[in-house]
């Protein structure tokens, strides 16, 4: 249950006040918690500024709670966070983030994503662990019929290949 503390934080959130966003935003490095978490990726869609974007970047990016990333993936699903899928990408990256049950997902954006989206989703899958042998040999399948099509991100799709190859090899 949320403290009053973090209610009028995540009120403050909720403002487009960008004064009021910003300190909201370094409050909740001390009191923020795990249902703080979308409010803070939703600031990235607000076009508050740099200086809130970068907070908002490295406040995700701090995250303890590694099992954070199915709010990356709402995010990251969400057509009005189009322009800052990078940005997402790299706080899950940075905050190391599990994303071994999520692997599937992760191919298939970097499949249909432009070169440097799919380059972010190369970062986080090389970090993943792979759970099953067989789904990774299916994702290394699509890849393939991927790069097959004229892919614009075609050599990205060849080191994330290259990657789980390595993994189911070991």
């Amino acid at each position: 249950m949320a403290t009053k503390k973090q209610k009028k934080l995540h009120s403050d959130l909720l403002t487009n006040d960008p004064n009021k966003i910003y300190a909201a935003l370094k409050d909740l490095r001390i009191h923020g918690t795990r249902e703080s978490i979308p409010l803070v990726i939703d600031q990235l869609g607000k076009d508050l500024g740099d200086v809130i974007d970068k907070e908002v970047i490295t406040i995700l990016g701090d995250l303890k709670d590694k099992n954070t990333v199915e709010f990356f993936i709402d995010a990251l699903e969400d057509p009005k966070n189009v322009e800052v899928q990078k940005g997402l990408l790299q706080a899950i990256w940075n905050a190391d983030l599990k994303i071994d049950e999520h692997l599937p997902y992760f191919v298939s954006l970097a499949m249909k994503s432009d070169y440097l989206t799919a380059f972010e989703c190369f970062t986080i899958i090389e970090q993943a662990a792979i759970e099953d042998d067989m789904e990774a040999l299916n994702l290394i399948g699509d890849l393939r019929e991927a790069q097959m099509r004229e892919h614009e991100s075609k050599d990205i799709l060849e080191m994330i290949v290259q990657s789980l190859n390595g993994k189911v090899i070991g």
